[in-house]
């Protein structure tokens, strides 16, 4: 089966855990405001669909760099492009907030090591005792800078970069150590283990063309799974503790994810342009929404407005605009001209080697 390099459906599948993300914090800063409103926390398992996502896109994504010597080196300015400038925009508004504007915020406070460490990916530990950093919805970005930090020395050792899932498992087994006293165990988390799944769906895809086919022609049993994984994702009561976390989120979300990839063939060319660039806005959507959502709830208690509904509504259109808006006036330039100078840079440095 011929895999189309779009991921449309995938892409629209990025908007889709962001918004899950984004309907969490709208319930979560509203509650802090109106105490009558209780948070929806199942939508924060959008962060377990992102990791399936990623760990998915970055087998595809870097076929052709396995082939090349430097291949790690691509992989890692790619990465840093995308994830840092709008990472430390980010950050800097968040700690410009806790400077001046500390009314709207309830969870940081002025810790220069923390903020340091913030900037740089640095595990560290909150004021609250929390694996999270200065912008705390970038908790996720440290996960993902680890597991890219592994795929860029699978691709300098010139190794299948399957043997990562040697090292995450190792990871997630280590999780009974993880402890706020010492922050380098914040990755001693069974959810490393999201990555693997994502490089096993993309594995089956590929590896099974055969069915990967049977499901292109069935497309009722893909949608099925994912719909499944959804609900899964999002109705399985909380207080079941007893099931662990890897499997009551990690096997929904692969689920999610599969059935997706398997509709990919389907899909592409069917995606609204609008879904697209929302799935484009994501990343800006997931890092900037925080700053919105504050925002709201207090002016609408000023003003008096205490509809708690209206509040949440506000919030997730506010939180889209926002996102969209960063991405268009910021994000996309920024990443444009970093990737137009990588390519430069490239070009130059083959050129020198053909001297």
């Amino acid at each position: 089966m011929a895999y189309n390099s779009t991921l449309e459906g995938i892409q629209a599948l990025r908007f889709l855990a962001a918004l899950l993300v984004v309907l969490t914090h709208a319930t979560f800063y509203t509650s802090e405001r109106f105490p009558e409103l209780s948070v929806w926390w199942q939508g924060g398992s959008g962060v377990n669909i992102f990791f399936v996502i990623s760990g998915l896109v970055m087998v595809v994504s870097t076929t052709d760099l396995r082939r090349i010597a430097n291949g790690w080196k691509i992989f890692t300015a790619r990465r840093l492009i995308r994830i840092v400038p709008m990472y430390w925009v980010a950050t800097s508004v968040k700690l410009a907030a806790v400077l001046f504007v500390p009314v709207l915020v309830f969870h940081s406070d002025f810790n220069l090591r923390h903020i340091i460490s913030s900037y740089l990916f640095i595990p560290t530990v909150n004021a609250e005792g929390e694996f999270k950093p200065l912008h705390a919805v970038g908790w996720t970005l440290y996960f993902e800078m680890f597991f890219y930090a592994l795929f860029a020395l699978a691709l300098g050792l010139r190794a299948n970069p399957y043997w990562i899932g040697i090292v995450l498992v190792c990871f997630a087994a280590l999780s009974p150590f993880r402890t706020p006293e010492v922050a380098s165990t914040m990755f001693f988390d069974p959810v490393v283990l999201h990555f693997f799944a994502g490089m096993l769906v993309i594995a089956i895809i590929v590896g099974w063309p055969t069915l990967s086919g049977y499901m292109s022609r069935r497309p009722l049993a893909p949608a099925l799974l994912s719909l499944i994984g959804f609900t899964l994702l999002l109705f399985w009561p909380r207080s079941m503790t007893n099931v662990p976390d890897a499997l009551k989120t990690g096997v929904p979300a692969t689920m999610v994810v599969l059935g997706v990839a398997w509709l990919e063939p389907l899909l592409n060319g069917r995606v609204p342009t609008w879904l697209l660039f929302l799935g484009d806005a994501s990343y800006a959507l997931y890092l900037f929404h925080p700053f919105v959502q504050a925002v709201i709830p207090t002016a609408l208690q000023r003003i008096g407005v205490e509809n708690v509904m209206v509040c949440v509504l506000l919030n997730v259109i506010a939180a889209i605009a926002i996102g969209a808006a960063v991405h268009v006036v910021l994000e996309r330039p920024v990443t444009r001209l970093l990737k137009n100078g990588l390519m430069r840079q490239f070009q130059r440095a083959q050129a020198g080697a053909h001297k």
